[in-house]
């Protein structure tokens, strides 16, 4: 029993020692402004997924606006060619009026 009470008390006071050294490490760190590699590889690694994020966006919008501007195209033409066909529309009765009139079919007055 005397053996294992030694052994946990090396295992605990072992412990004890890493967490000391982690400890001052950090403090240590702390105090010099150093960042260790991980951090640094962090750091450029949630900058990039910021710009890869802000690319994204900028092509999402530049891409609806020219969505946008096809839309207002699409919409224009439309506008125009119901009044083409408006205007093929009264050439037409105008032309069917001034045949029947020519005919006599219909009066002059």
């Amino acid at each position: 029993m005397g053996a294992d009470a030694a052994s946990v008390a090396d295992s605990m006071a072992s412990e004890a020692r890493v967490l000391n050294r982690h400890l001052r490490n950090v403090r240590d760190s702390k105090l010099e402004q150093f960042n260790p590699s991980s951090i640094t590889n962090l750091k450029w690694a949630a900058r990039l997924v910021v710009l890869i994020l802000f690319a994204v966006t900028i092509s999402q919008f530049l891409l609806s606006q020219e969505k946008y501007d096809q839309f207002k195209e699409n919409f224009y033409n439309i506008q125009a060619s119901e009044e083409r066909m408006a205007s093929v529309a009264d050439i037409g009765s105008l032309t069917l009026m001034a045949y029947l009139m020519s005919t006599g079919v219909v009066d002059q007055t």
